[in-house]
């Protein structure tokens, strides 16, 4: 269970910091903050090393928060099959896995 859960989250943070390797998802109030603020989200997410016990019990790297300016926002990666209809069957295994990091409001969550 270690390696496997080791090789998720280095999945997880090469696709957080490079944005590659699965889709991104900018819910509309933050995409209404404008061009530069989003700019400055995704950095945020990219750069984003606050693990702890409390925000990461799996020690996956799939979910922070943080804040860019004065808005509190979160990101949650969730784990799709090739076809994003449906949940992986292995979070592990990037030839069956679509990982979709969605960036929210932290009130929206």
């Amino acid at each position: 269970m270690p390696d496997r859960r080791a090789r998720i989250r280095n999945l997880n943070d090469k696709f957080r910091t490079t944005l590659d390797g699965g889709r991104v998802v900018v819910d509309e109030r933050v995409n209404k903050l404008g061009p530069a603020l989003v700019a400055k989200v995704l950095t945020a997410v990219r750069d984003f090393d606050q693990w702890d016990q409390g925000n990461d019990p799996l020690e996956t790297h799939d979910f922070g928060m943080f804040d860019v300016d004065e808005h509190q926002l979160v990101f949650m990666i969730t784990y799709l099959d090739m076809r994003t209809d449906a949940r992986s069957t292995d979070l592990s295994n990037p030839n069956i896995t679509t990982r979709v990091l969605t960036i929210s409001m932290y009130e929206e969550v």
